[in-house]
């Protein structure tokens, strides 16, 4: 599979002894111990998110 590129707004918020990784664009969040693992898990997040969506079967749907 050849590696694409997407840039996305994403906010790492510090909520008590955690940080949450959010993008709107997805509706996507994680969270980690730190800052950095909270970025690399969103990282990891993000690309199983797009393969999943790679694996899906789209139909033609007529309105």
């Amino acid at each position: 599979m050849r590696m694409r590129y997407v840039s996305l707004p994403v906010a790492i918020l510090r909520e008590s002894n955690r940080f949450i990784a959010y993008t709107p664009a997805l509706d996507l969040s994680t969270s980690g111990k730190s800052f950095a693992e909270a970025k690399a898990r969103f990282q990891e997040a993000a690309e199983l998110f797009f393969e999943e969506l790679s694996n899906i079967r789209f139909r033609e749907v007529h309105v």
